[in-house]
């Protein structure tokens, strides 16, 4: 067996597969069908290894980490975060208002840190993010890139509203205002134990290429050892990202299809030179 991701905030678990890692849509089937028995996924691709994989960006540096890694209250730096996306999207604040709890994930999608990941529900995409290169387009053959998988089964979902959860369920429910996300009294004691909450209603609410992409959010919490298949790597050989991508594209996933709008095309206007 091949070594894992690892970094100086945390352990991965072990990758599973073949040392070599996925060289086709066909290895990707193998892989995914050891997975099954866990339920529902969803995904995270990146298309080179990082330090920081699957970190939030609040998390990234050791100070950050150091500070509130531990912590499920709202962070003043967190909150500033937030209230700087009003300025970004002000014409949101109807809509939203002024504590909606959409504005988390707003932040994250408009560059702000935050302790969301986004994620998609389909694993094929997550492929294709596992091979495209997004600074020199199309693919860098000499990174293998990574699928990070995230088992339903070992994570809470939050896809109500909170005053709409059954006693004893394991739905956490959501406020409607963002800052409740942060308060541990509310939290059910989950923050004790469940490493991945699922962030609701900014998969398909917010523009297009979030709804291209069949994107999702998780409100990330350090992964706990007793969860060993809370988040399960797989690595993509370099090598191969050109051909699984062509294999995508025969089945109609592209980076204009997943980014239906100018990035997009200015993504594809660099692959094509």
């Amino acid at each position: 067996p091949m070594d894992a991701p690892y970094d100086s905030h945390q352990k991965w678990p072990r990758a599973f597969g073949f040392p070599e890692g996925v060289e086709s849509l066909a290895d990707y089937s193998v892989y995914l069908d050891k997975v099954r028995g866990l339920g529902d996924s969803v995904f995270r691709g990146e298309h080179r290894y990082y330090d920081s994989c699957v970190m939030p960006s609040a998390y990234r540096s050791e100070e950050e980490w150091t500070a509130i890694s531990s912590a499920s209250n709202l962070s003043l730096s967190e909150y500033w975060q937030v209230r700087a996306c009003h300025f970004l999207r002000i014409w949101n604040l109807p809509t939203f208002g002024l504590n909606g709890t959409e504005w988390v994930g707003k932040a994250l999608h408009y560059g702000r840190k935050t302790r969301l990941v986004d994620v998609t529900w389909n694993h094929e995409f997550a492929l294709f993010f596992a091979c495209w290169d997004f600074k020199n387009p199309p693919v860098n053959k000499h990174e293998d890139g990574w699928i990070y998988i995230f088992a339903k089964t070992t994570f809470r979902p939050m896809s109500v509203a909170r005053e709409m959860v059954e006693k004893g369920g394991i739905e956490q429910g959501i406020s409607r205002d963002f800052r409740d996300l942060f308060n541990e009294s509310l939290a059910s004691k989950l923050y004790d134990r469940v490493g991945h909450l699922y962030m609701p209603r900014a998969d398909r609410t917010f523009n297009r290429r979030m709804a291209a992409q069949a994107g999702a959010f998780l409100w990330w919490h350090p992964p706990d050892e007793d969860f060993p298949h809370q988040l399960i790597c797989i690595k993509v050989n370099g090598k191969a990202k050109s051909s699984i991508l062509s294999e995508l594209d025969a089945k109609g996933i592209s980076i204009d299809v997943l980014f239906p709008d100018r990035f997009g095309r200015e993504q594809l206007k660099l692959a094509e030179r």
